[in-house]
């Protein structure tokens, strides 16, 4: 009777042991869970503010840059006759002296007008 009792006590433990590693598993998995949703969403949240960032950056660098004073090559060239010049090139002109709104869409005279001002 003693090998029959000791069998089903080590039948008992072996039960038990099995029962509590599966627990172990168990709370070892929802964890890991937890800790991978946190880290995905943390990913998530972080590539959506890099493509925020970079998409404001881009923004910022894409705009026209104002300067003060002229580039050196223009100081040295001499003044073309401004009558002379193309709508295109007196826009330009235009543009160089700060009459945004006629470089994009002034006609000939106006943009005369303002360049001989």
């Amino acid at each position: 009777m003693h090998t029959a009792t000791a069998t089903a006590t080590a039948a008992r433990i072996a039960r038990a042991d099995a029962a509590s590693w599966g627990q172990a598993m168990a709370a070892a998995a929802r964890s890991a869970a937890a800790v991978l949703v946190a880290v995905y969403t943390a990913g998530l949240v972080l590539g959506a503010w890099v493509h925020q960032l970079s998409a404001a950056l881009a923004t910022l660098a894409s705009r026209p840059h104002q300067t003060t004073k002229p580039a050196p090559a223009a100081q040295h060239r001499p003044a073309p006759a401004v009558d002379r010049l193309t709508v295109r090139e007196l826009r330009q002109l235009a543009r160089q002296a700060g009459h945004r709104a006629l470089a994009r869409s002034g006609r000939r005279a106006d943009l005369l007008q303002a360049l001989a001002a």
